[in-house]
């Protein structure tokens, strides 16, 4: 399924395209990489038109961004960051953005009111600009729990463990106020869970991935206050060239933070369109975003 960065950035867009085949067997999914950046998508006008009820919310628990190796925003050459990962800055300047992260978590719960419960929808992403090119893993699963929810959005049916949860959710936000779920600006959620995608890669040897953390958020603005998830990634590693070429693939390991204290530095310069974060008990959790990711 086609991910699209966030419209109106000024340059090329980005495309990470996930052609997924359809078998009876487990048989790995024919995936093609158009480039492999996965920034959110989210619908203009995205519905929240009617009032959510305990039966049928799910937890939709995100973070997202770019940021430079300890902060700042030199990493971008005063670009997009966006630019660095589609291989504009290359094709402008002849060089790459090294120190350059991307990382991103999206948990979605079950289709039930919970607000803490195992994830039934998970998906992480890892990335490393260099000077030569990226280095990127990332993972998409939905359980078997959650197969008549999330399975029609794309990604892999697989395990996922742990737990991930909106603290103080109802006595923060009362269903009755005309703006639920996104009227409060100071909400917490956590995640601390893992899961196996067989299929995800390049080459489709898959990963293991988990994530651990506590962020506030504003959900008004969609965006990170305080805290963070520290992503690991461990399988298929693949690296890119500075035109956004695939090379090659290792078994190895990635690390990343969605959020922490330099999630919004290159925002706040105007050099990411691509960053945000939410904790919300959505009405229309299939509509929010463009598949499990």
């Amino acid at each position: 399924m086609p991910r699209i960065a966030t419209a109106g950035l000024a340059t090329t867009l980005i495309f990470f395209a996930c052609i997924r085949g359809v078998a009876a067997a487990p048989v790995a999914h024919h995936v093609s990489f158009q480039h492999h950046v996965v920034p959110l998508v989210r619908y203009s006008g995205s519905p929240h038109s009617l009032i959510p009820t305990t039966g049928n919310s799910a937890y939709d628990i995100e973070s997202y961004d770019y940021y430079c190796t300890g902060g700042g925003t030199a990493c971008t050459h005063g670009y997009l960051a966006s630019d660095c990962a589609n291989g504009f800055v290359y094709e402008d300047i002849g060089t790459g953005c090294a120190g350059l992260n991307y990382a991103k978590v999206d948990a979605y719960g079950p289709a039930n009111g919970s607000t803490s419960a195992t994830p039934q929808g998970l998906y992480l992403v890892c990335a490393h600009y260099t000077a030569t090119g990226s280095q990127v893993a990332y993972l998409d699963v939905y359980s078997s729990a959650g197969a008549s929810t999330y399975g029609n959005l794309g990604g892999d049916l697989g395990p996922i463990t742990g737990t991930a949860s909106l603290l103080g959710w109802f006595s923060q936000n009362p269903p009755n106020d005309p703006n639920y779920p996104e009227d409060n600006p100071s909400q917490t959620s956590s995640v601390h869970a893992s899961a196996i995608d067989w299929y995800s890669g390049y080459n489709f040897d898959g990963n293991h991935g988990t994530v651990s953390g506590v962020q506030n958020t504003d959900n008004i603005n969609d965006l990170p206050n305080t805290g963070g998830f520290n992503i690991t990634i461990a399988g298929e590693i693949d690296r890119f060239d500075l035109a956004d070429n695939f090379i090659s693939s290792y078994n190895g390991t990635i690390t990343c933070l969605a959020g922490g204290p330099h999630a919004l530095d290159l925002t706040n310069a105007n050099l990411d369109e691509d960053s945000g974060a939410e904790g919300e008990l959505e009405w229309d959790y299939t509509g929010d975003s463009d598949g499990i990711g």
